[in-house]
């Protein structure tokens, strides 16, 4: 379900990187859960360089990004 909110939100509602990586990440939670370390992981990645892109490499939800995929 969470995929297809991602999906919805890319093609749907004006692109927001910062919202469009905040979905990615909880994906990634969600998918590391239902033991789906790959996918989650992929997840995680593109999460964390749209979150990099836009925020710059020291800000503190970067930080948060590193976690999830700790």
């Amino acid at each position: 379900a969470i995929e297809r909110a991602l999906e919805l939100q890319q093609r749907v509602v004006p692109r927001s990187l910062l919202r469009e990586s905040t979905t990615r990440m909880n994906l990634a939670a969600t998918l590391a859960q239902l033991g789906r370390y790959d996918d989650g992981e992929r997840e995680a990645q593109a999460a964390l360089a749209a979150l990099q892109d836009e925020l710059g490499p020291a800000h503190p939800q970067i930080a948060s990004a590193y976690a999830t995929l700790a």
